[in-house]
């Protein structure tokens, strides 16, 4: 369908067709340890092979971009050598020797392009690396010949880059720096512009626009030779500005999906900056077009000179300090709402939108904030209703007549530039129906995850264990103790407390483990029977979040007590069902429940239960971890009835089980 106008017309309105030339598969020896460069169809890359330019492999250099996916633990060591990759003809027109047989990747393939190459090629055999401001005359009529090229896509791209080029090779300092990070529509916006011409070259200011308005000014400044010169300018920020949201969370998305209308933005990796100056610099007589963007700067004492882009803010924002607030009872609960300025001295009217049958105490909260950036947490009752219920509370701020719902998140990490992102001011009330047992949790965290606030919101007094916390004395005031996410996975440690943790159970407590990756895990340091876990993390996982739920053991106490479990309370859930779901375990355990994704085979190993002495251990991959926090009432109610296990076990169960200890 590539090549079919007919296909997706609605995609053609800034791009045309294309049809590729092949299409192959990167095969390799996972499932194919026979394959070889002689079969037939199949092409060699070595990845392995050395840069000299960049002084690196092309393996290490992957090793280095592996290792910035910080939140999955992705880390990885560069290697050096051969590494050959296989790629298997599959489509189109074979290649004999290399991937890109018979595919034009030179200005050849652009109407009246082919005259650049010998240009490009002299530019390059010429450049003198101790003075790059040697090749300015040459970029300068390449970019007069690129000029009369047909194809105006390539001709507007080249032209830019070969602009950029001249001004490197100009050795150019441009920065648009402004006395703030953030601004509100309305507001003034101050820049200094810094010039400094570290070559030998003639250059000119001969403009300054704003990208926003095009308004701008003509001074006429010659840049001396290592002379910086500063430009002062402003704006004022435009009343119908947006703010400064990442464009594909402006709108809502459908499942899986964001909403982008404007085609043109699609595949940026983030946002145009807010605010950028275009600059005409005149170089050796050839006005070259710089656009830069407006940033805010300062000095940190340990990572010095930092910087970031200035961004367009709401005048007040909110945030909802609790994304889920469950309502276990219909006892009311306090909710807190961050109230942040964009601006100085405002003073906005907080309130909830809340449905007929909720209510809150004070109905209207009026804040004064006179800084910048100043913070106030205002504080309302909210009432539920006597019959569950789940909505999204919205948080509003009325200022002179206009309503703002907007919070602010910032996303900052040293190996990524900073993002400001505003969602809506929301948070998810949850009025539940649900029974527990038992009272007094120990947690041991594992990666990381939100769930002993989420237990304590239904009225849990959850008690956050450290590896070296787990002794005899510490458990035995519990009713349960829970293992975190990747708990065995990130503190090996652990299997030396399997015993204490085990003798727990036995004297009547509950221990429930969540799921751990299977790379390297072994069932004997930290179950008291045989658990199989596949290497695969695909054949042990349901992704889909409606997956149906089939109920292997009615009868087993997990289903019944003290919540009665329906169908009902497999609906909502977010994100997954589970994943890594033991594919085989001992006997001594009892399967509950069981899914699966549409096409795939039964995966019932995700909810494991066991008597052991007076107490059950439990073994599970659903992804509670995900469903608390997101405020599903039948994920709570099940998990309620996990942790009261052992509340809900006879004497008269457990005899024989004491009995083969």
């Amino acid at each position: 369908m590539a090549g079919d106008p007919n296909a997706y017309p609605g995609q053609l309105k800034y791009v045309d067709t294309w049809q590729p030339v092949r299409m192959v598969m990167n095969t390799g020896r996972w499932w194919n340890d026979s394959i070889s460069k002689d079969d037939e169809g199949v092409v060699v890359l070595d990845v392995g092979e050395y840069s000299p330019e960049l002084g690196r492999s092309y393996t290490e250099i992957a090793a280095v971009s592996r290792s910035q996916h910080k939140s999955q633990g992705f880390g990885a060591t560069g290697s050096r050598g051969e590494q050959i990759e296989y790629l298997e003809y599959f489509e189109g027109t074979q290649a004999d020797n290399d991937l890109f047989e018979g595919i034009d990747m030179t200005w050849g393939r652009v109407n009246g392009g082919s005259v650049l190459t010998g240009k490009i090629e002299e530019i390059i055999r010429d450049f003198d690396v101790s003075d790059p401001a040697k090749s300015i005359p040459a970029l300068i009529d390449l970019k007069a010949a690129i000029a009369k090229t047909e194809d105006t896509y390539w001709r507007n791209k080249k032209t830019k880059e070969v602009d950029e080029l001249i001004k490197a090779s100009a050795g150019l300092y441009l920065e648009a720096v402004a006395n703030t990070y953030s601004v509100v529509p309305g507001e003034k916006l101050n820049v200094r512009i810094e010039l400094t011409n570290r070559s030998e070259a003639a250059i000119k200011l001969k403009g300054i626009e704003w990208e926003i308005d095009k308004s701008g000014e003509n001074p006429e400044l010659i840049l001396k030779t290592n002379e910086a010169e500063f430009v002062e300018t402003s704006i004022g920020v435009p009343l119908d500005m947006p703010v400064s949201n990442p464009y594909w969370l402006n709108k809502k998305g459908s499942l899986g999906m964001y909403r982008v209308d404007d085609q043109s933005l699609i595949g940026k990796p983030e946002n145009d900056p807010a605010f950028g100056i275009l600059l005409g610099i005149e170089i050796d007589g050839s006005l070259v077009q710089c656009v830069i963007p407006v940033v805010y700067k300062w000095n940190d004492r340990v990572k010095g000179e930092q910087r970031r882009r200035v961004i367009v803010t709401p005048p007040v924002m909110l945030t909802v300090l609790n994304n889920v607030i469950v309502f276990p009872s219909p006892s009311p609960r306090k909710v807190d709402v961050k109230v942040i300025a964009g601006m100085k001295n405002i003073t906005p009217d907080i309130s909830l939108n809340l449905p007929s049958d909720w209510r809150s105490e004070p109905v209207v909260q009026r804040v004064m904030l006179h800084d910048r950036e100043e913070e106030k947490v205002v504080s309302f009752m909210v009432y539920p209703p006597g019959q569950p219920e789940v909505l999204t509370l919205h948080a509003t701020a009325e200022l002179e007549g206009r309503k703002y719902s907007r919070s602010i998140a910032t996303i900052n990490y040293d190996h990524i530039p900073i993002q400001t992102l505003f969602p809506e001011a929301v948070s998810k009330l949850v009025r539940l129906d649900i029974k527990k047992t038992g009272s007094a949790i120990g947690y041991i965290m594992g990666a990381g995850d939100a769930m002993p606030s989420s237990l304590e919101q239904i009225g849990y007094n959850v008690r956050l264990l450290k590896t070296d916390e787990i002794t005899a004395h510490n458990l035995a005031s519990l009713d349960a103790v829970i293992v975190g996410i990747r708990a065995v996975n990130t503190h090996p440690e652990l299997r030396n407390y399997k015993e204490i943790l085990l003798d727990f159970v036995y004297e009547g407590g509950t221990l429930i483990y969540q799921y751990n990756t299977s790379r390297g895990l072994n069932w004997e340091d930290f179950a008291p029977w045989e658990l199989g876990f596949t290497g695969r993390s695909s054949d042990s996982r349901v992704s889909v979040e409606e997956a149906a739920i089939t109920v292997l053991k009615p009868d087993n106490p997990v289903m019944n007590s003290p919540n009665k479990i329906t169908s009902n309370d497999f609906e909502g859930w977010v994100q997954e069902r589970g994943l890594y779901f033991p594919g085989t375990w001992d006997p001594h355990y009892e399967a509950v429940l069981s899914s699966h994704d549409p096409g795939e085979d039964p995966k019932d190993g995700g909810l494991l239960v066991a008597k052991y002495g007076k107490g059950y251990y439990v073994y599970t991959g659903y992804a509670w971890f995900r469903q608390l926090p997101s405020g599903v009432p039948g994920a709570y109610r099940l998990f309620a009835n996990i942790i009261s296990l052992s509340s809900n076990t006879h004497p008269e169960d457990s005899a024989n089980q004491i009995e083969n200890r």
